[in-house]
């Protein structure tokens, strides 16, 4: 995740800059905001730079990548205008409106793994959707439509390039999702997470930024390794709506290190589904020092209190880790798209930043063997949080708010 050292033309870097972000909350609630964005869809954005557009959603990957952006955006242009384009069933409903950006949704569905009628079916929402797009991008009249993934961004992008708007797209993963694919040729500029994404793209159009981080993380610091007696504090990430694999391994798992007297204190992101289900396991080893939530709202508060990382290997996940520096196996979820998160966590793995345990070997006892090898290993855990934080790009948000904000310019 080094910046690239070609630029496509026109793209400059920025300065490392990290001040808390500008923006007020939401005081209602997300419903009620975003019924009010028909009339925040009236208002042309007058301010330089124009409006932003930033579409996308589904998965936490994608809507924290897209507010860390505009979060930036908005810390370098407090007057600019911004707003979201997403879909009523992804994160991006509950998560944009507290974070106190407006937030139009499009009713669109993906097409792999899906039976031929519903291809259909979904190829005709996505025609109506790019419709509905470029009313959107019409009444917004915005200087600069940037994708962020997600089925929700395609016709957004598209839509916008139909009416001669420089559009760009972000593309975190390692190996790049349908949307981006087939956007590629309709885009100014793509930037990208991962050096193995380079060869998806034109290399003309391709910049290597590494993955936006929020403001609060960039700030975030895992602990650094201790051979003291203290508790060891776990993280269990699953992804934002929890993993069920590791719901049920992890428990059992950290059930056996205790036969090796190792204390523990355990944060777990469970999802909805299985949270009560999670509770109970727990319960069943004897483990009590344990916080089971469907969803962690304060995840650098959270990394910064941890000694050890169970996680996916999400794009946006791996950037957090070697921002903050965490000591982590990275568990793969193996059917993502194309399999992006093994590439993913192959890339922090290959380099020591990560330990690396593929779903199909997952079993309690050699999980718990993996984590055991590590609390026992401080000087391992040392070299593991030095390695992963050598690929950290804190200001990738930074280089993108800038260059968008130039490429809105430019088309004034």
């Amino acid at each position: 995740m080094t910046l690239s050292l070609s630029r496509p033309e026109g793209f400059e870097g920025g300065v490392s800059l990290h001040p808390k972000a500008t923006g007020e909350k939401s005081k209602g609630a997300p419903e009620k905001y975003l019924r009010e964005t028909q009339n925040f869809l009236g208002q042309k954005a007058t301010q330089w730079p124009q409006g932003v557009i930033i579409a996308g959603g589904g998965t936490g990957g994608h809507v924290f990548t897209g507010l860390a952006i505009a979060q930036e955006l908005k810390r370098l242009q407090p007057t600019g205008q911004i707003l979201f384009v997403g879909s009523r069933s992804g994160l991006e409903a509950r998560a944009i409106p507290q974070a106190g950006f407006p937030l139009s949704c499009i009713g669109v569905s993906g097409l792999k793994g899906k039976p031929w009628w519903r291809k259909v079916s979904a190829l005709a929402r996505a025609g109506w959707a790019v419709c509905r797009a470029l009313w959107f991008v019409y009444r917004f009249r915005p200087g600069v439509v940037l994708g962020v993934g997600g089925y929700a961004g395609g016709p957004v992008v598209l839509a916008a390039w139909l009416l001669r708007i420089p559009t760009a797209i972000c593309e975190p993963n390692s190996v790049p999702g349908l949307t981006n694919r087939l956007l590629k040729p309709f885009v100014k500029r793509v930037y990208g997470g991962f050096r193995n994404s380079m060869r998806w793209f034109d290399a003309k159009r391709f910049v290597l930024t590494g993955i936006p981080l929020r403001s609060d993380l960039r700030r975030a610091r895992a602990p650094a390794p201790s051979t003291s007696n203290k508790p060891v504090r776990v993280l269990i990430l699953g992804g934002s709506q929890g993993a069920r694999a590791l719901n049920q391994a992890v428990p059992t798992a950290l059930g056996l290190l205790r036969q090796h007297n190792v204390r523990l204190h355990v944060t777990h992101q469970s999802g909805a589904a299985d949270h009560a289900e999670v509770e109970q396991a727990y319960a069943r080893h004897g483990l009590t020092h344990v916080r089971v939530a469907p969803f962690i709202d304060d995840i650098a508060a959270a990394y910064a209190a941890c000694d050890l990382l169970i996680a996916r290997a999400g794009a946006g996940t791996c950037a957090e880790i070697a921002q903050v520096g965490a000591v982590t196996i990275l568990i793969p979820l193996p059917t993502a798209a194309d399999d992006h998160q093994t590439h993913n966590a192959l890339e922090l793995a290959n380099v020591n930043a990560a330990a690396h345990l593929l779903q199909q070997d997952l079993t309690p006892q050699r999980l718990s063997q993996l984590m055991l090898d590590l609390i026992r290993d401080p000087q391992r855990r040392a070299k593991m949080q030095q390695a992963a934080r050598r690929q950290a790009q804190p200001n990738a948000a930074e280089h993108i708010a800038r260059d968008l904000m130039r490429l809105a310019n430019k088309s004034r």
